[in-house]
């Protein structure tokens, strides 16, 4: 991730941003194609991913031993939206181009 980091943004210290950005993109990807939907509908399935990422930030502090962090949330938060929306796009390309 520091070497994503780095070309991506010039500076490896926010490899932690794009570690918690890819996590939650890939589980958002993941959930997309496993067909995870929440009460039938796949916008609460994203709206949950990207609430469960800020929500898990939050409840880290509580322990005492680590610090929320509010860039850590949005990373996930944006994440989980992001691997959704890539999975969206890749259905419709593969569906398109084999369709």
């Amino acid at each position: 991730m520091r070497w994503i980091s780095e070309k991506l943004f010039g500076d490896a210290a926010l490899n932690d941003k794009v570690a918690h950005f890819a996590a939650y993109g890939v589980l958002g990807f993941s959930a997309f194609f496993a067909k995870v939907w929440l009460f039938g509908r796949q916008i609460l399935t994203v709206i949950a991913l990207a609430l469960y990422g800020a929500f898990l930030e939050v409840v880290q502090g509580l322990g005492g031993v680590r610090q929320p962090e509010i860039a850590d949330a949005i990373a996930n938060m944006l994440g989980a939206v992001a691997g959704f929306g890539v999975a969206f796009l890749v259905l419709r390309f593969l569906w398109k181009k084999w369709a």
